[in-house]
């Protein structure tokens, strides 16, 4: 391939914007590497699937010849998306960094949109620190409100499953709404 041929196509290469740097999506790669290898093939395969955790590796052919493999690994229960989904994401990563690393749509990072936005949303995730005793958040819902949540044995991740959203996307209003209806529960079986 000449490197020419490729800095014109990355140029051209819809870019999407993440924290003010551009990243290409998958997607946008898929398509450049027709361009460049019209005789190429891709190929994906399950590395290792274990406990929700799924391992793939994409191989990336011009005709016979292995140009680059890329890996990657999601699990299950990491995002909303992954429950349904965690394999087709997997193997779209995988396909991304091994055209990445061939240096289609890596003109400012190998990694894709699509794996930063993933990352970001595991971050926020990870701030996230539950135990048994307590819930803290970076941003906290109401202090008063999770004290009275618990004490009903209203649990956030099922709220959050309920409002189809992350722990960290919880409201006041959404809490304090399963509040009333925990409580408005709670007295009817008292009656």
């Amino acid at each position: 391939m000449e490197i020419q041929k490729l800095n014109e196509i990355n140029e051209k290469l819809k870019k999407t914007d993440i924290k003010g740097k551009d990243y290409v999506e998958v997607n946008q790669r898929i398509l450049a590497f027709w361009e460049l290898y019209p005789n190429g093939k891709i190929t994906t395969e399950i590395i290792n699937l274990v406990n929700g955790t799924v391992t793939m590796r994409a191989t990336v052919y011009d005709g016979n010849t292995i140009l680059v493999t890329g890996h990657a690994q999601e699990k299950e229960s990491s995002s909303f998306i992954n429950k349904t989904s965690f394999i087709e994401n997997c193997e779209t990563s995988a396909i991304g960094r091994a055209l990445g690393i061939l240096g289609i749509g890596a003109t400012s990072s190998i990694a894709s949109a699509e794996e930063v936005i993933n990352a970001i949303g595991n971050q926020k995730k990870s701030k996230l620190v539950l135990s048994n005793e307590e819930q803290k958040f970076e941003n906290p819902l109401n202090p008063k409100l999770i004290t009275e949540a618990k004490a009903l044995n209203i649990q956030l991740e099922k709220l959050a499953v309920y409002y189809k959203c992350e722990i960290d996307e919880l409201t006041d209003e959404m809490l304090a709404e399963a509040i009333t209806l925990k409580k408005a529960q709670l007295d009817k079986e008292q009656k």
